[in-house]
């Protein structure tokens, strides 16, 4: 466990179990243990120790005495781990199927399970009694037993629950969470019927979700198979909502681990309104003693690419579509509508969206004037895909050049023509006043050039409504890329040939904003090589809004998940700190727009920050990070 940055490796697993063997069972547990020496918490089936399916066998004594034994055994072998297991345990005179919490060579807590199935294939009731409403006993003098417990690492705090107490109405983990649980741990028996493993994996990722949680379900291998069940295995690891391992049924791997990240999960329950805290349910709390580590995870590096599907690609297009066919739905049928096309990404996948949305709304893309404002830096290339696109588009085209116009601006403030701001930001502001003079502008600018305020304030900064306010930099490649289709489109709305042949030369562009006149023989300087890396800037920028990293956490957890040394990180990081800090007083008068993900920075939502607010104090933690060199 790393507590500075609150990273917590976890792992469910499905053993070989011989039923009605224990000393097997636990054998082949310290064996499996041995190889998870990097996980912090480790969460085993439930009657692990003995096989769920022993039926009678579960009334011998000889046999509770010998599961009891062997989990002894277990827990001597542990050290530097919270491990669970399940065993069927007697407290006066009734049996329990329980969940065996071991630390350090002790079992420190038992919690047994409330809810028993006693229908179909399953006679719980049979064999056991439910633990509802035990709290405030001990077994074996001094082990704490009941289902009031909760287990504190050092925050990362762990409550248990057994099998079918998910799929109850109202689960146990529901009050541990609302008592402070935040990693949920599961310890099942849960067999394979058709479609089942479907709705268990909805039910575990929901339930974290619900709880603002980590939940580990451990699930029971298929070498437990017998008579009438079958049993896949199918373990699952989830956080807040998203599955981070799962499990394939019938496999011969025999456990499935991830990291979770209880700072993230602290940060969330903290900025996020679902969650309530509840002090209707008593529990008591169980210290947990840790060595800690310094574990950094692999991160995805591409964090608003993890996981991206065209069906994901296509859900965000539809949200951008709809949010501006919505707000066009809305203005008179006369209003002329506008959009300035460079033959950048940014201004490309705009203007897709204004020709799906028009489409939509009934009206052809011929009704959509597409401006193309060539200046100082124009290069060819951008200028001669702006109007190929347009014309495939059936877009109606204005070419409106800025430079004699922009000459006598930087007259007029005895300007002496250098390649400044000033320089810079005449141009953006005329192009925004030219796209204001003729009609509704639809908004082009990106969510991290809004995050890194890489625009200029009343200039391509405003519009009427910004499509692309809630798309970061790396993504917008991958929604251009999904509009391009090789062959005959089988969805309505893509494009092949020839324009997906124009967004290809698009796509492979350098991200380059265009103001500064090319010199002979020198390359155009682009954007990535003033302000750094896109990725990285994305990588922070989603951390930082949507998990609350600190900055160490972020050099660390960027510098082990990206491909950047350890110099660019720290650049790129004390930049985009800085921008971010320094420019919101532009996202404080941002045009609307659709929100696509889960984070967004417009002031009216999910991010409200003063204007004034002083970034010192974290550049100076920047500055304390140390590079090895």
């Amino acid at each position: 466990m790393n507590k500075q940055h609150g990273f917590v490796n976890v792992a469910a697993v499905s053993p070989k179990v011989e039923i009605g063997n224990p000393v097997y069972n636990g054998t082949m547990a310290i064996v499996t243990l041995t190889e998870l020496q990097d996980v912090d918490i480790v969460v085993f089936p439930e009657l692990s120790i003995t096989g769920y399916s022993c039926k009678d066998l579960f009334f011998n004594q000889e046999f509770l005495d010998t599961a009891w034994t062997v989990i002894l055994e277990v827990a001597k072998s542990i050290q530097n781990q919270v491990v669970v297991m399940g065993c069927p345990i007697k407290v006066s005179s009734k049996l329990y199927n329980c969940a065996v919490v071991m630390n350090k060579g002790e079992v420190i807590g038992v919690v047994p399970k409330t809810h028993l199935p006693n229908f179909g294939e399953f006679e719980e009731a049979r064999f056991f009694t439910s633990g509802k409403g035990c709290s405030d006993l001990l077994l074996d003098g001094d082990i704490p037993f009941g289902t009031d417990l909760l287990f504190d690492v050092d925050g990362a705090v762990i409550g248990v629950e057994i099998c079918a107490d998910l799929w109850t109405q109202i689960p146990p983990s529901s009050y541990q969470s609302m008592a402070g649980a935040n990693i949920l741990l599961n310890l099942s028996a849960s067999n394979d019927i058709v479609g089942k493993d479907k709705y268990r994996k909805e039910l575990v990722a929901n339930q974290s979700g619900r709880c603002v949680a980590a939940y580990v379900y451990a699930c029971s291998d298929k070498s437990e198979s017998t008579s009438d069940t079958v049993m896949s295995g199918h373990s699952i690891i989830a956080s807040n909502g998203k599955i981070l391992a799962e499990r394939t049924r019938f496999t011969d791997v025999n456990f499935i681990k991830s990291t979770i990240d209880i700072q993230a999960l602290d940060h969330y329950r903290v900025s996020g309104s679902q969650y309530e805290s509840d002090d209707g349910q008593q529990f008591n709390l169980v210290p947990v003693t840790f060595d800690h580590t310094d574990i950094v995870p692999v991160l995805p590096k591409n964090p608003f690419l993890d996981g991206l599907t065209n069906r994901r690609l296509d859900h965000i297009l539809e949200i951008q579509t709809n949010g501006l066919a919505q707000r066009l739905s809305k203005l008179p049928k006369d209003t002329p509508v506008v959009i300035g096309v460079s033959g950048g990404l940014d201004s490309t996948l705009a203007l897709l969206i204004a020709v799906e949305a028009f489409k939509k709304i009934g009206r052809h893309p011929s009704e959509i004037t597409g401006i193309t404002m060539p200046g100082f830096g124009t290069t060819e290339t951008t200028k001669t895909n702006a109007h190929k696109l347009m014309e495939l588009l059936g877009v109606t085209q204005k070419t409106i050049s800025i430079t004699n116009t922009c000459t006598n601006i930087f007259d007029d403030l005895e300007h002496n023509g250098e390649h400044d701001l000033t320089f810079e930001n005449v141009q953006a502001r005329y192009r925004t006043l030219l796209l204001m003079s003729n009609g509704f502008v639809i908004g082009t600018g990106d969510m991290s050039e809004i995050a890194l305020g890489y625009c200029t304030y009343n200039g391509d900064h405003m519009s009427m409504y910004n499509v692309n306010c809630g798309v970061p930099k790396t993504l917008v490649k991958k929604l251009v890329q999904r509009n391009i289709v090789n062959g005959d489109p089988l969805d309505q709305g893509y494009y092949y040939d020839p324009v997906g042949v124009v967004l290809q030369q698009i796509v492979d562009m350098e991200y380059a904003h265009e103001l500064i006149p090319e010199k002979e023989g020198e390359k155009t300087l682009s954007t990535e090589d003033i302000i750094g890396p896109y990725p990285l800037h994305d990588f922070f920028l989603d951390h930082f809004i949507g998990d609350g990293f600190g900055m160490r956490k972020m050099f660390d957890t960027a510098l082990m998940s990206t491909d950047y040394d350890a110099h660019t990180v720290k650049k790129t990081l004390k930049t985009f700190i800085t921008k971010f800090f320094y420019n919101q007083f532009k996202r404080s008068c941002v045009p609307d727009g659709p929100k696509v993900g889960r984070i967004s920075l417009s002031p009216r939502g999910d991010w409200r920050m003063v204007s004034d607010v002083s970034v010192t104090e974290f550049l100076r933690k920047i500055e304390e990070i140390e590079i090895d060199e």
